[in-house]
């Protein structure tokens, strides 16, 4: 075989197999001079040199060396490292490194690193970090942080806050921070805060309050007829 010789055993190297890897000892070794090593350890240890290892340990461990490993014990854990990592130990784990990172554990989580995150909870939630937060659990919140907030509660309520904020709960409210406030309660009550006044109350008054400093006022009432009334202080 022009010279090449293969040994597959756990001794030293024989006469005519100078230049050859050596075996470890211990183990059972084949090798082709000048290329590879292909060893089979006594632990269940396979591996081509300066390339990769697979290794089944006694306790269920299969693995290739700085690439991918899968390993049973006791419960299962499979892991892919590197830049990516995927284990299943117990629940399950998916997580891509680098700049972004994509885990599912239990729950399952999507990151960007230092830009944004996306998570999707198992109570349903849905968030995304950063400039804004979107989520969605049992009720529908929607949020952009330090800015504004839109959520529609299980009773019925949307709210929109920062600035402004916009409320429907059994009543309806619409309200600017710090300049006015614009409701409709459920008697029929319209207001603008700060300037006037509209109600629709259940014995059929219209009024509509024109300044509130002088107390002036106009009401109309619907009783049959029609009575309109102004009065000032």
């Amino acid at each position: 075989m022009d010279g090449t010789s293969y040994r597959l055993d756990n001794k030293s190297p024989s006469v005519g197999t100078a230049g050859l890897k050596g075996p470890v000892a211990g183990d059972a070794v084949l090798s082709v001079a000048g290329e590879a090593v292909l060893s089979v350890a006594g632990d269940g240890v396979l591996s081509v040199a300066g390339e990769a290892v697979l290794s089944v340990a006694g306790d269920g461990v299969l693995s290739v060396a700085g690439e991918a490993v899968l390993s049973v014990a006791g419960e299962a854990v499979l892991s892919v490292a590197g830049d990516g990592v995927l284990s299943v130990a117990g629940e399950a784990v998916l997580s891509v490194a680098g700049d972004g990172v994509l885990s599912v554990a239990g729950e399952a989580v999507l990151s960007v690193a230092g830009e944004a995150v996306l998570s999707v909870a198992g109570d349903g939630v849905l968030s995304v970090a950063g400039d804004g937060v979107l989520s969605v659990a049992g009720d529908a919140v929607l949020s952009v942080a330090g800015e504004a907030v839109l959520s529609m509660a299980g009773d019925g309520v949307l709210s929109v806050a920062g600035d402004g904020v916009l409320s429907v709960a059994g009543d309806a409210v619409l309200s600017v921070a710090g300049d006015g406030v614009l409701s409709v309660a459920g008697d029929g009550v319209l207001s603008v805060a700060g300037d006037a006044v509209l109600s629709v109350a259940g014995d059929g008054v219209l009024s509509v309050a024109l300044n509130e400093e002088t107390g002036d006022t106009r009401s109309t009432q619907i009783l049959g007829q029609t009575e309109v009334r102004r009065q000032g202080k």
